[in-house]
């Protein structure tokens, strides 16, 4: 796939945009990043949100990749053999595109970054899988993003 950017930079830059336009939209639309809490099952590929006990919005997800607390590291969804490979297959539109355009970044298993980094990568992933949104489940050793889709509202 290719798009309307140059460079590494030009593409980082077009999919934050586009990255931040859609949360902005599942924050006013569907409260996401409101809610008491969120439950992640990677597993299944969805991810909820919930108030007062009550589970308000539901997501279908699929991982972008890992940010390590301990080693700092980012690690790609399709580098992780933990995953079932259906979990996997979302993020290797990234590996694509950095493949054919040599994007280190995007064909790196596993490489330092911090949050911004983490970030930057999901947000490229959103914009090419023309995902709903990316959102970021924090753990105690490091946190997962995710891109979302299929976003609805919980009936009840």
């Amino acid at each position: 796939m290719t798009g309307t950017w140059h460079d590494y930079d030009s593409l980082a830059e077009q999919s934050l945009e586009y990255t931040n336009a859609c949360i902005k939209r599942l924050e006013t639309v569907f409260g996401v990043g409101h809610q008491e809490r969120f439950d992640i099952d990677l597993l299944g590929g969805t991810l909820t949100f919930s108030s007062g006990g009550t589970p308000r919005v539901l997501a279908a997800c699929r991982p972008a990749g890992s940010l390590s607390h301990t080693s700092n590291t980012w690690l790609w969804a399709w580098a992780n053999f933990n995953l079932p490979p259906r979990m996997r297959g979302v993020s290797k539109k990234a590996r694509l595109v950095g493949k054919k355009e040599s994007y280190p970044r995007l064909v790196e298993p596993k490489w330092p970054a911090e949050e911004d980094d983490a970030w930057e990568v999901t947000a490229i992933l959103t914009y090419l899988a023309k995902a709903d949104g990316a959102y970021r489940c924090p753990t105690k050793k490091g946190d997962w993003f995710v891109v979302l889709s299929e976003v609805t509202h919980v009936a009840g």
